[in-house]
């Protein structure tokens, strides 16, 4: 398992703000990588992952495809620590074997009930910034969530 530490902001829709030369001047940072991500969330039917401040999803990045388990973890002045397990899978379906090990997992969750909620599809930008010893990710994701129709 992974610690993962991580602020997130929102910048409204519509801002005539250039984000990314704003960050490259505030960082010193002279690229932004650029990736397309697919994610796609699974609940039970009656949300009991999403009220155990759970999330599970399918990510594909390029050829690769990662199951990702993300529990409730803190949050602490607008900074997030949670716990985050991933797996390489073969194909886009939940590999729900990973699972059964975890002590995080609800027992009360029946595996089986697990269907697709919401899909989350954007383009990140990315840049690697080291700090006082930390190696930091700066990203901007642009894109839309989607569900049902």
């Amino acid at each position: 398992m992974a610690q993962e530490l991580e602020i997130k902001l929102r910048i409204a829709e519509g801002s005539n703000i250039d984000v990314l030369a704003e960050l490259k001047r505030i960082l010193d940072v002279s690229e932004f990588g650029s990736c397309g991500l697919l994610n796609v969330y699974y609940d039970t039917p009656d949300l009991a992952l999403n009220r155990a401040k759970i999330a599970l999803r399918i990510r594909q990045q390029g050829e690769r495809l990662i199951q990702t388990l993300k529990t409730k973890g803190e949050s602490v002045n607008g900074m997030h620590r949670r716990g985050e397990w991933e797996w390489d899978v073969p194909d886009k379906h939940l590999d729900v074997s990973k699972l059964a090990g975890l002590d995080v997992w609800p027992k009360e969750v029946d595996c089986n009930q697990l269907l697709a909620v919401f899909e989350t599809n954007f383009v990140r930008r990315a840049a690697k910034v080291s700090w006082q010893g930390a190696e930091i990710e700066v990203a901007l994701d642009q894109g839309e969530v989607r569900a049902g129709q």
